[in-house]
């Protein structure tokens, strides 16, 4: 069985490069602002084509997340969320170079409520 995506495609670089800040309101609201950054080597994938010399990309996102714990008032080791907001990316290699996005998703995150140690 083949590989089903193209590593070629994948543009990721071996340090962290990507930033989030989220701040909490009330009622199960909070704001969360995001910057991404990544680069694109010569031989890589972008767009299904396989480019020819280096380039970058740049995105910023700011979205508001609903926590559905909220409605229980019991939150634990799982939390999901509802998202939406809008974000701008930038690609110096693309036809179009500078991009506007809607976002909304559902997600979830996990984690401990008591010490590991």
């Amino acid at each position: 069985m083949a590989f089903p995506f193209e590593t070629k495609a994948w543009n990721f670089l071996p340090y962290p490069t990507r930033l989030t800040a989220e701040m909490y309101f009330i009622k199960g609201w909070s704001f969360q602002a995001e910057l991404a950054y990544a680069q694109y080597k010569s031989g890589s994938i972008m767009d299904k084509i396989t480019i020819n010399k280096d380039g970058s990309y740049f995105g910023a996102d700011v979205n508001s997340k609903f926590a559905m714990s909220h409605w229980t008032n019991k939150r634990g080791w799982f939390d999901p969320y509802l998202t939406v907001g809008f974000g701008y990316t930038y690609r110096s290699l693309a036809v179009n170079k500078s991009t506007g996005n809607n976002n909304l998703g559902i997600g979830c995150n996990f984690g401990s409520t008591k010490a590991l140690v």
